[in-house]
């Protein structure tokens, strides 16, 4: 069972990162630009971005604790 959970949290860690980075992508059909000054998917692009991977890390850090015993920090 902690082998499956573990997986379940890797696998939310990499959807976390992947949001992540289509966060910063440009996009030309956005209605705002972002606070960086260009049209990306989303319009709090650095904000969402750095919460998003803060986020991912945390999982992170939370399931090799929890379910493999390794302290990361």
């Amino acid at each position: 069972m902690k082998n499956v959970l573990y997986r379940v949290s890797m696998g939310v860690t990499i959807v976390l990162l992947t949001l992540a980075i289509l966060t910063i992508i440009p996009w030309p059909g956005a209605s705002t630009p972002s606070m960086l000054g260009y049209r990306s998917l989303c319009s709090a692009s650095p904000i969402s971005t750095f919460l998003l991977v803060v986020l991912a890390g945390g999982v992170y850090v939370w399931a090799n604790y929890a379910f493999r015993g390794r302290k990361i920090l």
